[in-house]
């Protein structure tokens, strides 16, 4: 990744955050809502060919469930770096007060 430079406001990254975290939320729902669909074909749908299918997605929820905690637990590191940035930002500043202006006078 050497010569790419990604550049964000901390407010933008917050804001950010919060849509991802919004969206993490909606793509969880939608999926349990299709996991209890899928439990509940059980009920109607006997035999072979239902198991496997049961099989599979309960393979490809245990998957998703991996995927899931691991973009979950970007939110927070995103903020954590929104928070680096305005503490070095405040910092600079503090440093910039404390420079002497009128050397060259």
């Amino acid at each position: 990744m050497a010569g790419i430079v990604l550049s964000v406001k901390p407010e933008e990254l917050e804001a950010e955050v919060e849509n991802m975290k919004a969206y993490l939320k909606t793509l969880k729902v939608h999926f349990d809502a299709i996991s209890d669909k899928m439990k509940n074909t059980s009920y109607y749908w006997r035999g072979d060919a239902g198991d496997s299918d049961r099989i599979e997605f309960a393979n490809a929820a245990r998957t998703f469930d991996s995927i899931y905690v691991s973009l979950a637990k970007q939110p927070d590191k995103l903020l954590q770096i929104a928070g680096i940035y305005k503490s070095t930002e405040n910092k600079i500043d503090s440093m910039n007060d404390m420079l002497i202006t009128d050397i060259f006078v």
